[in-house]
């Protein structure tokens, strides 16, 4: 999906958010050159309860340095 978007022309950043508890979403993320920008207290309102996110970005240079 990454290498699909940065294949837009319009795609410049791609973001992914994810609970700042998934270890296996961090590590995925960290694998595929995103780099985290952030913790996003009581960003969501899911189940009746505020929860934290983790914002992750990768900028279209930052992908193609790694190809």
């Amino acid at each position: 999906m990454i290498h699909y978007g940065f294949h837009l022309p319009q795609v410049h950043r791609i973001e992914a958010f994810i609970d700042p508890d998934n270890e296996g979403s961090r590590r995925l993320l960290l694998k595929s050159g995103f780099t985290q920008e952030g913790h996003l207290r009581d960003y969501y309102y899911e189940k009746g309860q505020f929860v934290d996110a983790v914002i992750f970005a990768i900028l279209r240079e930052e992908y193609r340095a790694d190809l």
